[in-house]
């Protein structure tokens, strides 16, 4: 029996399987030069098209945007952030409460500002019910004496959903509510508060 006959038949398929992925490789290997060669030809043509410029000032743009609005009421004035909307502002003629402004943002999270003024005839927190509705709560509102931008008065803090800060201080006959809110976290809600309590001014 010839066994080099036998062996040579052998021998070849084994190449051919061994030259078969060095075919494949050298293939693939041309293939991502021609497409690199094709990408590179494209990237040095020159740009076809309109080329628009703004007069406007990027930097004057923003600043208009991010200006905050003014309120001014019957008995009070104050600046807000330029992120919320007015909702509600109503002067009402009977009852003790005589102002309401209501602010909305204008983003998801929801955010919310609410200023209250109302007249009693007792100096005491006490005759608001809002104020009793929350010190009548400890288990939910966090109760505090400050003094902030020259107002003396009691913050409520409530650090569960919905979040919230608000704050009630005197003036003259006048008890005043500022009521800050966010339905996801308490970030920011308290500086907003004492932002805003910076500007406000009343009208007598």
């Amino acid at each position: 029996m010839d066994l080099g006959t036998k062996a040579e038949p052998q021998m070849k398929k084994e190449n051919d399987r061994k030259g078969f992925p060095l075919g494949i490789f050298l293939l693939s290997v041309l293939f991502l030069m021609i497409v690199v060669i094709i990408f590179w030809l494209y990237a040095r043509q020159p740009a076809i098209g309109d080329i628009h410029t703004s007069t406007a000032d990027p930097q004057k743009a923003d600043d208009t945007v991010q200006q905050d609005k003014q309120y001014s009421g019957k008995y009070l004035s104050f600046s807000y952030p330029a992120a919320y909307r007015e909702k509600v502002h109503e002067t009402p003629l009977t009852g003790p409460v005589k102002e309401v402004f209501f602010l909305s943002a204008d983003t998801i999270e929801g955010r919310k500002m609410a200023i209250t003024v109302e007249e009693r005839e007792s100096s005491d927190f006490e005759a608001s019910p809002s104020f009793q509705l929350r010190r009548n709560k400890p288990e939910m509102y966090e109760e505090e004496s400050i003094l902030e931008s020259g107002f003396k008065g009691i913050l409520f803090r409530k650090n569960s959903v919905v979040f919230e800060r608000t704050f009630f201080f005197h003036h003259r006959n006048l008890i005043v509510i500022i009521a800050t809110t966010s339905p996801f976290n308490d970030e920011n809600i308290e500086s907003e508060l004492f932002t805003l309590l910076a500007t406000l001014r009343f009208r007598d």
